[in-house]
């Protein structure tokens, strides 16, 4: 990337800015009534987004009238020149979704439709934020100064979290198979299911599966390979965003993996950093499922056995 002068730095700035504040509202928006309002909102950040990896190629680069369309349009030629890596399919699919420019386009669409096409936006919108640096070169060397500084202290508190890790309870689910109703398309996660037990609480989601299909259910499931007494489950929200879609979830317990029982279900939204906590008070099982009628993206799950 080309050294970039301090106004061609606020210019990326102002678009990168405008574009999150965009998608954050739009990000708030998800329920059917108000699903084309997210979309108008979305084409913008799109636009805005792709506008600002464009400035940051080349300071000539000036994308006017239909923002989503024309600046994606040119992304194509930085691809092809391998200025940046090749562009996502998810971004294709999202292209054709934004395409439109009428002031009613979205709300002609149904919502089913759109909330379908939702995760591609989501994909594209992530995708090209990572094509942008928004920051001044001076910021990037204070935030290093800043990291090195951090080091320290994390060697200092190395001993310290370790000895909260042998100390924290087992947790029975980590390592163990997982299975999914079926996978979104688009999904950024471990092909095997294995995101959702695998100890990590991911910037994005461990385990994201696909929307359920009409009538039907989707859902994320743990087989424990063996029949326990439950102390405790500990289910961790994706961490990017869209926290209530999934919303009202229901986990369920199950002996044998196909007849289940709910144990609880979850109305009210929660986070990776505040998870959804179940006291199960030794109920048994072997499998433990998290269903919705919409989809499922967690980022993790944690089991605790009864002592």
């Amino acid at each position: 990337m080309q050294a970039l002068t301090p106004e061609q730095h606020a210019k990326i700035r102002k678009y990168y800015d405008a574009a999150l504040r965009r998608a954050n509202v739009a990000n708030d928006l998800s329920d059917d009534r108000n699903v084309a309002v997210a979309f108008v909102l979305y084409r913008e950040a799109v636009g805005l987004l792709a506008t600002a990896v464009l400035a940051s190629r080349s300071a000539a680069t000036e994308v006017e009238g239909q923002p989503a369309i024309r600046a994606l349009d040119a992304l194509g030629e930085l691809a092809a020149a391998g200025e940046i890596p090749p562009l996502p399919i998810a971004l294709e699919t999202a292209k054709t979704v934004l395409a439109t420019g009428e002031p009613l386009g979205f709300d002609r669409v149904p919502a089913e439709d759109l909330l379908a096409k939702r995760a591609a936006v989501e994909t594209t919108i992530g995708w090209l934020r990572e094509r942008v640096e928004p920051r001044t070169l001076r910021e990037i060397r204070a935030a290093r100064i800043l990291r090195i500084i951090g080091v320290t202290v994390v060697a200092l508190m190395a001993l310290a979290l370790l000895v909260v890790r042998l100390t924290r309870p087992v947790n029975i689910a980590l390592g163990k198979p997982g299975s999914i109703s079926e996978k979104h398309p688009f999904a950024i996660c471990p092909a095997d299911n294995s995101g959702g037990t695998n100890g990590d609480i991911e910037a994005t989601y461990g385990i994201h599966s696909n929307t359920a299909p009409p009538g039907g259910i989707a859902w994320v499931m743990i087989d424990l390979l063996a029949s326990y007494k439950i102390d405790k489950v500990k289910i961790y929200n994706r961490a990017d965003g869209w926290f209530d879609d999934g919303l009202p979830l229901s986990l369920e317990f199950s002996e044998d993996g196909v007849a289940f029982t709910e144990v609880n279900r979850r109305t009210e939204g929660f986070t990776s950093r505040s998870p959804w906590i179940f006291e199960a008070k030794a109920a048994k099982t072997r499998y433990v499922r998290v269903r919705s009628a919409k989809y499922v993206a967690l980022t993790e799950i944690e089991v605790t056995p009864a002592k």
